[in-house]
Order: structure tokens, then sequence, then C-alpha cells
């Protein structure tokens, strides 16, 4: 029997019937073929999968293509539903690792952030800083639309159960103003990519679960002038650790990848 592909839920997970969102519909019926009988995972994104079972799909000829997909779909519940707990949780798939940046130029923001959800994004905020390009300070809604979108796909690809958060754009200060008390309680740790800084992002992972496992990750970076000298003060009073990535200048999308990735790496 093959594996059920992955689909997003329309709804939430306990919404009876279970509808798919129209474009995943519509590529279960015209591209897969879906027939009565088929299995499938649904998503809602906040850690539930429920299994379902197509019980009518008119999809092939005859199916009237001015109607959206869902309406000629029609699923049932073909198990128990799964949860997985949320990032940072105790049971869940590991750290709440939170990334605060400007969003790269243009469509590069597309394929970066479909990288980082698969590496396990819990959130993004989106960082205006002093070295911000004009025009990235204020992404549209249709923008953060298409994100959301990569987002849904890239949490199919990896059959992960937990869409990231977005927030922003934020100040630098009404950012760290917004994590409040967070920063203090145990099992936090936040840093800032800094390539003056003396200590590698290795040994400062090293440090993470002394005292305890870590719960809580936040890493800022900055665009491609970097954090202003006092954007840098103002993360360090704040409590954020300085972190190099080693000895080459990397652009934000490598740079973010790259700490991410190391976090997940060694089991956080």
């Amino acid at each position: 029997m093959a594996t059920p592909r992955y689909f997003m839920l329309a709804d939430s997970a306990s919404s009876l019937p279970a509808r798919l969102r129209d474009e995943d519909a519509e590529h279960l019926l015209r591209v897969l073929r879906a027939e009565e009988g088929t299995t499938i995972w649904g998503l809602d994104g906040r850690g539930t999968k429920r299994l379902l079972r197509v019980t009518r799909a008119r999809g092939g000829r005859g199916a009237n293509s001015r109607l959206p997909a869902w309406s000629q779909l029609a699923l049932e519940p073909a198990g128990e539903d799964e949860f997985v707990p949320a990032w940072g949780e105790p049971n869940g798939p590991g750290a709440w690792v939170e990334l605060a940046c400007p969003l790269p130029k243009g469509s590069r923001a597309d394929d970066w952030m479909d990288r980082l959800v698969q590496h396990g994004l819990s959130g993004f905020t989106d960082l205006v800083l002093e070295h911000s390009e004009v025009a990235a300070r204020a992404p549209s809604n249709a923008r953060w639309s298409r994100l959301g979108r990569v987002a849904c796909e890239a949490l199919k690809q990896s059959r992960s159960t937990w869409l990231p958060r977005f927030s922003g754009p934020l100040e630098l200060a009404d950012w760290l103003a917004s994590l409040g008390s967070d920063l203090g309680k145990p099992g936090a740790h936040a840093a800032w990519l800094d390539p003056g800084a003396k200590l590698p992002m290795k040994a400062w992972l090293q440090r993470l679960d002394q005292g305890g496992p870590a719960r809580r990750i936040w890493i800022a970076a900055g665009p491609e002038g970097g954090f202003s000298k006092a954007e840098g003060q103002l993360l360090e009073a704040s409590g954020f650790a300085g972190v190099n990535l080693g000895t080459r200048i990397l652009r934000i999308e490598t740079a973010t990848e790259l700490a991410l990735g190391s976090v997940r790496l060694l089991g956080h």
C-alpha cells in the first residue's frame, strides 16, 4: 500500500466535513486523479494530522471545472487523529527556534523560506533595521500570502505538523520588547549573528543544554550591511550573545539557514 500523501486542510482539524485548501484539492483531483478509497493525511498546521479517505472524487472527465475543486471532493475520517505538541513543548519535535531578520530581496525569499520550514523553523519576525533597504521595509499582503503558501508546501514536503508563526515588520527595539520576560526563562537562549564576534556558533550551541534542555531559541541576523553599532549594543544589553559562523561573509539566506540547520543538527 502506498504511503498516504500530505495535504493542507482548509479549516481546523476538528471541522467536519473535512475540507482541503482549494489548491490541494485541485492537485489531488486533477493531477493525482484520486479515486474513491484513496487515503491521505490532512494537516492543519497546528500539530494535528488527520487520516482521511476519499468518498467522492469528480476530478476526471466530466468534472465541472467552473466549480471549486474542494466542492467535488468528499472526505471522511479513516483513523484516529495524531497530535504532535508544539515546538518548545514537552514531547514536542524540538526547541522553538525563531529567526528575526529583514526579508531577502524579491523572489529570493521564496526558496529561502521553503528551506527554513523544511529545517524546522518555528517563528519568523521581519525586522526593520538601520541598514534595511527601503523597498524591503513594508512587505505587501500579497508577499506575506505567498510566503504562507510556500510554508505550506514545505510543511507537506518535510511531513511536519506545525507552520511557523510570522510577525512584523517590527523595529528591533519593538521586537525585543515583545519578547519580554521570555528571554529570562529556563531553557531560553538568544544569539545575534556577528562576523566580528569571538564566540563561534558551534561553541554557543554546545552550551545550550547546560542547566536543562533548550526550549526556546531566538537568532537575529542583519541585512547585507549588518547591524549598526547601536543595534549590536541593544542586542547585547538584551542578553543576546554575539556569535560568528566562520571567517566568510555570507548572504542573509545562507547565514540564517546555516544557523537554523546547526541548531536542528545538534538535536534541538
